[in-house]
């Protein structure tokens, strides 16, 4: 329902795991936006054809997208490069390779995630200015 959506009411989230979808309500979403949480901010930035539904106060929140990027993203995107390494290292560590090639491995995934968190840092350092 509507009311729901924009936090009218008590709902705060729905999430399907068969299709991998949460729905936010509206003072959720706008407390992980101004928390810089990854996957939240990165829905201020789709391309306009991958959203599915966009309502005039959703067209908003894109639009003054920069009043929920701070410095803070910076700890929250490193934050979860730095978990999803260390899923990766846990799963290599469970692997049947000799040592010497999960070492390899884990060591390009470093630098691709450095690689990554460089590049945004400068595009967050750029637009917090």
């Amino acid at each position: 329902m509507p009311a729901d959506l924009l936090g009218l009411t008590e709902f705060d989230q729905y999430e399907d795991d068969k299709t991998d979808t949460v729905i936010y309500g509206f003072n959720i979403i706008v407390r992980l936006l101004l928390e810089c949480n990854p996957n939240t901010c990165e829905m201020l930035g789709l391309d306009e054809e991958q959203y599915l539904i966009k309502s005039e106060l959703g067209q908003e929140l894109i639009n003054n997208s920069s009043l929920f990027l701070s410095k803070r993203a910076i700890k929250s995107f490193g934050g979860y490069a730095d978990a999803q390494l260390r899923r990766l290292q846990n799963a290599i560590a469970r692997d049947s390779k000799p040592q010497s090639d999960r070492e390899k491995h884990i060591l390009n995934s470093v630098m691709n995630a450095l690689e990554d968190f460089d590049e945004c840092t400068v595009y967050l350092f750029e637009i917090v200015k």
